[in-house]
């Protein structure tokens, strides 16, 4: 009986020891929701905290900005944080989830934003979700860090009704970013992604209500009109959309003159008609010209470029440059203009 006593007092002594031996330190691991039990913690805030969305343009802005950190403090740089918002507003570029990488200081920043005449009813508590893209716990593989930054959105009055509808282009295909404005103050708003907007309109608003974007497009109908107010709800108020951004390939300057013992000078290639970028290539005739330490470049618009020439040994000569825009529906191309060099430089 003593033999079996001590056998097995002398079994638990050796699984005691061998438990301790398997274990990473001498610190107890953390509980699962303990944020000790991550090697890099996400704090986040923003700036403003409280938006309050004006009748008419401009937007309301905020800046969500997030610290990485490891346990000890020390900032951790170059990791991606992924921004997402959880009901409301859009990142730049009209989009809801964004990636940031943090700098030197372990901080990552983006723009959030509300369209002026945003239809909300009431006050409303949102948030922006921050994920670091790490499998950030010692003791759970592949959980994710995150942290939620709360903003409150503000309307610019109690609202009571609301107009919706959807602007389409001729396949039917939802136009995002159209701006939507009822007349006598009434309100903007912009297209959602799927084309679709809602705007409410102040109580016993009469008027009319159109898109008003610049973008190049006409609209059917033109507008809707209102000649008394209304108490519930609208749906269907609905715009087809012909036409499009205007587009248009443009450079400056649009010749240039050297001297005969060569040089180099800056080339802006541009979309003259609109904000939206056109894929282009440009290439030189002669081999006595580069672009940017090449015979033939491409890109995207807004870019400037470098034109370089040779010397010429006192030879008075010309070439040409040619822009070509990969879409053969965009306006101006392809462009040529000159490159000379002669001693009256």
């Amino acid at each position: 009986m003593k033999k079996y006593i001590f056998a097995t007092i002398l079994i638990s002594i050796v699984l005691i020891l061998t438990a301790t031996s398997c274990k990473r330190s001498a610190v107890p691991d953390p509980g699962n929701i303990d944020p000790k039990g991550f090697r890099i913690d996400l704090t986040g805030e923003a700036n403003p905290s409280t938006l309050y969305i004006p009748l008419a343009n401009p937007a309301v802005y905020s800046d969500i900005i997030v610290y990485a950190e490891k346990n000890d403090g020390t900032p951790v740089a170059n990791v991606k944080i992924i921004f997402e918002q959880e009901g409301y507003g859009y990142f730049e570029g009209f989009r809801v989830s964004d990636t940031r990488t943090t700098n030197g200081q372990g901080k990552a920043q983006i723009r959030y934003w509300i369209p002026a005449g945003t239809a909300i009813k009431a006050e409303v508590l949102t948030s922006i979700r921050a994920t670091l893209i790490d499998d950030g716990r010692f003791d759970i593989p592949m959980a994710a860090v995150f942290d939620y930054i709360p903003i409150k959105i503000i309307p610019y009055q109690q609202q009571a009704v609301c107009i919706n509808g959807k602007v389409r282009d001729t396949n039917n295909i939802g136009i995002q970013g159209i701006i939507i404005e009822l007349s006598n103050n009434g309100g903007v708003t912009l297209t959602r992604n799927s084309g679709s907007y809602t705007i409410c309109v102040p109580s016993g608003w009469i008027g009319t209500l159109a898109p008003t974007s610049g973008a190049g497009y006409t609209f059917t109908p033109s507008e809707y009109t209102f000649e008394s107010p209304f108490a519930v709800d609208l749906y269907n108020y609905d715009f087809y959309a012909e036409g499009g951004p205007v587009t248009t390939i443009a450079v400056t300057p649009t010749s240039f003159t050297f001297s005969t013992a060569g040089g180099s000078s800056n080339l802006t290639v541009y979309n003259s008609g609109s904000e939206l970028p056109i894929p282009f290539t440009i290439s030189a005739a002669e081999s006595w010209i580069t672009i940017d330490g090449s015979s033939a470049r491409s890109g995207t618009t807004e870019q400037t470029l470098i034109i370089s020439v040779s010397a010429s040994g006192g030879v008075t000569r010309t070439g040409y440059i040619t822009v070509t825009a990969d879409d053969p529906n965009v306006s101006g191309s392809p462009l040529t203009f000159s490159v000379s060099q002669n001693d009256g430089a």
